[in-house]
């Protein structure tokens, strides 16, 4: 065989590898949904830390919590995603809650914010029924019933529903800014 058709032969079968790992690749890439109590895009509940940033990559900012159970949350922000992680703590951290939010143009109480409070977002997310930053809350709970609104997070107008691991924030004029996911 000769040094050119070993080379031909050679890129033909690497082509073809790399082939048939791109749809995956793809897949992970452009999964933008956001499953109650499972994952967003990606990102799942229970994933490792070192998961993420091999997923994701360095965050814009994080806080990691020493141990501390008094302390908050060890958190991780992607702002260009509208993505918030936070995990649990310990010696191996994983997943806790996924957040997709839009923030505001200047500090302000929760319950107080309307839509022209809100900054540009880049909308990535969706759940399956197309939910998104900006829906109306009231579009979602017709979708997905009657809500708990006393819950432990009770902040501005929220909607918790707690037997699917989802909880919305809605701003005063009735349009979802935030979007996190639990474990049920």
């Amino acid at each position: 065989m000769s040094v050119r058709k070993a080379i031909a032969a050679l890129a033909s079968g690497l082509f073809f590898a790399i082939a048939s790992f791109a749809p995956a690749f793809a897949q992970v890439q452009n999964d933008h949904l956001i499953v109650p109590g499972q994952r967003v895009g990606p990102i799942r509940l229970g994933m490792g830390m070192d998961e993420v940033l091999a997923t994701l990559g360095k965050p814009a900012w994080s806080y990691i919590n020493p141990g501390d159970y008094l302390k908050i949350d060890t958190e991780m922000n992607y702002p260009s995603l509208d993505l918030e992680i936070r995990f649990t703590a310990g010696a191996t951290p994983t997943v806790k809650s996924i957040t997709v939010t839009a923030y505001t143009k200047s500090s302000m109480l929760m319950n107080r914010v309307t839509w022209s409070d809100i900054r540009h977002f880049n909308n990535v997310f969706h759940t399956a029924q197309g939910f998104g930053l900006g829906s109306s809350s009231f579009e979602v709970a017709r979708a997905y019933g009657s809500y708990d609104s006393n819950s432990t997070r009770a902040v501005g107008n929220n909607m918790n529903y707690k037997n699917l691991g989802l909880y919305f924030l809605s701003t005063q004029d009735f349009r979802i800014y935030s979007i996190s996911i639990s474990s049920p």
